[in-house]
């Protein structure tokens, strides 16, 4: 590959991970204002989607990058994970409808705590695996 190819390869790959970024501060966003109907409140919708964003990039952070000096080709990886997360992305907001009535069935009985930290436990383990590939994507 030519100095010229790789300059415009390595501009491409900046580029999506540009888009990348701004995709994932999309979907943040989005996911803040789907949970407000599943918690009832900013604060803890907020508080969740921090803690998975957070959590799930040290996780995939740490699995990719000792997953990613074993790669033969490290972009073609980064491209299918970049679609799994768009992929798994459009379907999150279909998961999330369940969510009212998984309230009213199983959670209403509880307490306010004891619901909300199942609320928060249920909605962390939907949004660890986008998060993880995001993660995964950095190293």
């Amino acid at each position: 590959m030519g100095a010229r190819a790789a300059s415009r390869l390595t501009w491409l790959v900046a580029a999506c991970v540009f888009l990348s970024g701004t995709a994932s501060l999309a979907l943040e966003v989005v996911w803040s204002r789907s949970l407000k109907l599943v918690f009832g409140s900013t604060t803890l919708a907020i508080t969740t989607i921090l803690v998975a964003y957070m959590l799930g990039l040290g996780i995939g952070g740490l699995v990719g990058g000792r997953v990613a000096a074993r790669l033969k080709n490290g972009i073609r990886a980064y491209g299918w994970m970049e679609v799994a997360v768009g992929v798994y992305a459009m379907c999150v907001p279909f998961v999330l409808a369940l969510y009212p009535s998984l309230n009213r069935e199983l959670l209403a009985p509880l307490g306010f705590w004891p619901a909300a930290i199942a609320r928060f436990l249920l909605v962390l383990v939907v949004l660890l695996v986008p998060t993880t590939l995001m993660g995964a994507t950095l190293p």
